[in-house]
């Protein structure tokens, strides 16, 4: 089956399960249209090495609630700029949230460090809220009655004391935007590089795309609520790309044009 150049390229879905799907990308020096607009956002592209689809599903903020597998998750983790107030302060704190459970059941400081090594923007932290004063003691999470839960987290703030509104620019410049809100993403793992989250959603839906478009009888067994456990996941994440993607775009472009 030809691959199609300048987007993402996915494996046929018959060679691996739905959530194992490899994505690739053109290579950086190509001229298509995801390459470009990809440094246009300075969005990381991996070429020809292959991202599993749950990596990047994990990574859009309306997938919190809608994990494709039982594994150890990697998700967007929102995090409240408004938090951030009062007089000038050397450090930026604030919450980072829906930590996945299996973090926090762990609850050492070895796996809350791997965890955010992971993270682009975690990984710069300079310390988080710990149960015990000592520097190795574990970290203080507040859990959520539904699943998951916070930590609060800190970093040194390059100029020293800082105003409101320059902590809060630090933290965008550690975050991605979506929705109007702030989220931490996990990096494409051979770039050390979190994606842009029109980017993520632009490799999520175009390969749902050329599942349904290349081969419509899997797409319809993925699709069956009655049999596929997938089908859910599925419809929420379309019904949400309605919402989502037009505003994502609006702000992209804001972003661009600033």
């Amino acid at each position: 089956m030809p691959q199609p150049r300048h987007r993402p390229q996915r494996h046929r879905p018959g060679d691996k399960p739905f959530a194992d799907i490899e994505i690739r990308t053109d290579p950086a020096s190509s001229r298509g249209s995801f390459v470009r607009l990809s440094q246009l956002l300075d969005s990381p592209v991996w070429g020809k090495d292959p991202v599993r689809l749950e990596d990047v599903w994990d990574m859009l903020p309306v997938n919190l609630e809608y994990p494709l597998t039982d594994r150890d998750r990697y998700p967007a983790l929102y995090t409240d700029n408004r938090s951030i107030h009062g007089d000038p302060h050397p450090l930026l704190h604030v919450p980072v949230c829906d930590i996945p459970d299996w973090v926090i059941d762990d609850g050492t400081w070895e796996t809350a460090n791997s965890f955010f090594a992971r993270y682009p923007g975690l990984a710069q932290h300079h310390e988080y809220v710990r149960r015990t004063p000592r520097p190795d003691g574990p970290p203080d999470f507040t859990r959520y009655e539904h699943g998951g839960g916070e930590l609060r987290v800190s970093w040194l703030m390059p100029q020293g004391h800082a105003l409101v509104e320059e902590r809060r620019e630090h933290l965008r410049g550690l975050t991605r935007r979506h929705g109007g809100s702030w989220w931490f993403l996990p990096a494409i793992p051979s770039t050390g590089r979190e994606p842009h989250l029109l980017m993520a959603w632009w490799s999520v839906i175009y390969t749902l795309s050329m599942l349904a478009r290349y081969e419509p009888a899997s797409w319809a067994g993925l699709t069956s609520v009655d049999s596929n456990h997938h089908a859910v996941p599925i419809e929420g994440l379309l019904k949400r790309a309605i919402d989502f993607i037009p505003s994502l775009i609006a702000g992209t472009l804001e972003e661009v044009s600033d």
